[in-house]
């Protein structure tokens, strides 16, 4: 399909999938006739160069959605209230676009969330909300994967991410969040992926994350990290590139890392 996507599409009122992902032609705004569509389940656009901004008339109503993918596009403005009234939501991609603001407040209405890719956008950058992640978001208790990176959040990490006991993949790279990183991360017992480099978070790498057997790859570089580099579990494999771009760290399993100075008492 090239051009602009038809409103007329809006009177299909029994449809339940709409799809034109991967398509690179289509352009314009999406009409908000679209969003109308009660018995939508599969909203697709991924890869296309649709632009403007998502509808946020107050009528817009998605009930039975529950894939939604708008990623790879050059949508802009904020993410509406509405998608979080969409309770039957399970994949939402609004990555690589121009979204700006803050994640909505009530996202943990999204009961049935497996997929969240907001990733390089340019959400969180409203200084009256300090950029700060929801707490909510540990109400995500289906989530496998999560990906905030190349944002401009900031803030410390929630500690309520330790509650995504489901969680896969984790990417919080390339923001601005500070603080320690959190301990409860150590609960994520079946997480495969952790990336929290380009940050500023300070402190020590936790020792229990060792304890995470599922976990293949972990990124830490470039931050503000200190103290020993554990040396048991997914850091036994783990290489320099993990760990770069913190002067603080030490430890003797990694080579090009410095050993840690010995103390006595």
């Amino acid at each position: 399909m090239v051009g602009q996507i038809p409103p007329e599409l809006g009177k299909l009122s029994n449809l339940r999938e709409l799809g034109f992902d991967n398509n690179s032609n289509l352009i314009g705004e999406i009409p908000e006739a679209i969003f109308n569509i009660s018995s939508l389940e599969v909203i697709g656009f991924n890869f296309n160069n649709l632009s403007g901004r998502i509808p946020t008339t107050t009528g817009l109503h998605l009930p039975n959605i529950k894939d939604l993918h708008l990623g790879v596009n050059q949508i802009k403005g904020a993410i509406p209230l509405f998608i979080t009234n969409a309770s039957k939501l399970e994949i939402l991609e609004l990555n690589n676009n121009f979204l700006t603001g803050t994640i909505p407040n009530n996202l943990g209405n999204l009961h049935e969330l497996q997929i969240l890719l907001l990733h390089t956008n340019q959400l969180a950058n409203e200084p009256r909300q300090q950029g700060e992640v929801p707490s909510d978001i540990g109400e995500l208790k289906v989530i496998i994967a999560l990906d905030l990176s190349s944002n401009h959040f900031s803030g410390m990490l929630p500690s309520r991410l330790g509650e995504l006991l489901n969680l896969q993949s984790l990417d919080l790279s390339n923001n601005s969040f500070f603080g320690q990183i959190p301990l409860s991360l150590a609960n994520l017992i079946i997480l495969e992926f952790l990336n929290l480099s380009l940050n500023a978070l300070s402190g020590t790498i936790p020792k229990s994350l060792e304890k995470l057997s599922y976990l293949k790859s972990i990124n830490v570089s470039f931050n503000d990290l200190e103290g020993v580099i554990p040396s048991g579990g997914v850091f036994a494999n783990s290489t320099l590139q993990s760990f770069l771009g913190n002067k603080g760290l030490c430890g003797v399993h990694i080579l090009e890392i410095p050993a840690c100075a010995i103390t006595y008492p």
